[in-house]
């Protein structure tokens, strides 16, 4: 995994565990990122992030960081 990747979901991984949810990598081919989205069901469940804003967020995220991907693929698990 690229360490950009890497950076990037421990980061968004701070931002849901407190509800319990986490972000996981799937895989990274020919540009596009396929992450697994738990979003749980800790105590602001009513504030979870869509998988659709979480596809955006991730991409914006890995563009300021150098890494300009195709898309970033949300499956919620």
């Amino acid at each position: 995994m690229n360490a950009m990747i890497k950076q990037s979901l421990k980061y968004f991984n701070l931002i849901v565990e407190p509800d319990e949810g986490s972000v996981k990598f799937e895989s990274f081919e020919t540009g596009e990122l396929v992450v697994n989205y738990d979003a749980g069901s800790g105590p602001r469940t009513d504030c979870t992030i869509s998988a659709d804003s979480l596809s955006l967020m991730i991409r914006d995220d890995l563009g300021s960081r150098g890494l300009v991907v195709s898309g970033v693929v949300v499956r919620e698990v």
